[in-house]
């Protein structure tokens, strides 16, 4: 299944600036998609196949409180997205968010329509699954870094 969504904060990345593998800074982009039945927010960082992402339902990223959670706070900050924190407040409470309103607030603050695009989404994962999810992966990554060595013969 696939839904709309607007780009609608990302970093800027200069252009010609660090043109040796691993010297440009990474883009963070956050969107927003309101098209379907459930509201979702995809956030990236970098680009190609160096750049990393995923798609979550909006509460995936609020505190129970409302408040954004401490873990995304750099990307949103890094991506120009702090503004965008409200509106999820709002659709994770009651999905009454528009996207013309998402659109007319991305045009009053920087002049342009906000791009669009269609991503896939997981419409039966819930924001708790995928932190039991995120949960279990740093869980395992832990784990092997944690994990006693083998004896080398030296």
């Amino acid at each position: 299944m696939q839904e709309r969504f607007l780009e609608l904060a990302s970093s800027e990345v200069p252009p010609g600036e660090g043109r040796q593998i691993g010297t440009v800074g990474h883009p963070y982009v956050v969107e927003v998609s309101v098209s379907g039945p459930r509201a979702y927010v995809a956030l990236s960082t970098g680009s190609g196949h160096f750049g990393a992402g995923g798609v979550y339902p909006v509460d995936y990223v609020l505190e129970p409180s409302g408040e954004l959670e401490e873990r995304w706070r750099a990307h949103f900050e890094s991506a120009g997205a702090v503004w965008l924190v409200p509106y999820l407040r709002d659709l994770a409470a009651s999905g009454t968010v528009s996207e013309e309103t998402l659109v007319e607030e991305h045009l009053r603050r920087h002049g342009v329509v906000p791009r669009s695009h269609a991503l896939p989404v997981a419409p039966d994962v819930s924001a708790d699954e995928w932190r039991a999810r995120r949960r279990a992966r740093e869980e395992a990554t832990a784990a092997m870094f944690d994990a006693p060595r083998p004896a080398t013969d030296a």
